[in-house]
């Protein structure tokens, strides 16, 4: 196994992210919509902490974070928006150097996120439906 994530859902709960060689911590802001990103290097039992960052948007599990080809891509929601984030680490830092904004608006909650190679896939659920 390459990658484990931990499965953490509630909005307010840190959500980690394991690979082969590193740990990514995001940790809500108690007060905002921003999370705090911790990403450390894994040696055995040795964690070092590498790089940091933030970005803006609630990430509601660790399915909606992955790493490929040198990137973390992490999918967040803002005021019922999608936003998909692409992060680098440079410097002792993870940068964001790529995003998709306002994907799914008025679409619902983000509920489920499956990243696959180059390509993200996203389901949104509605509580607005009338149920019979």
């Amino acid at each position: 196994v390459d990658t484990f994530a931990v499965p953490f859902s509630s909005w307010n709960t840190p959500v980690v992210y394991v690979t082969k060689n590193s740990t990514l911590i995001a940790l809500p802001s108690p007060n905002s919509d921003t999370a705090s990103l911790l990403k450390y290097d894994v040696s055995g039992t040795k964690f070092t902490l590498k790089a940091v960052g933030s970005i803006k948007g609630v990430i509601y599990s660790s399915s909606a974070i992955d790493y490929y080809n040198g990137h973390y891509r992490i999918a967040v929601e803002i005021d019922s928006v999608v936003q998909v984030y692409v992060l680098k680490e440079k410097d002792s830092q993870l940068q964001v150097v790529g995003q998709v904004k306002g994907l799914a608006e008025g679409g619902g909650l983000l509920n489920v996120v499956k990243f696959v190679a180059d390509k993200a896939f996203l389901q949104t659920i509605s509580f607005d439906e009338k149920v019979s």
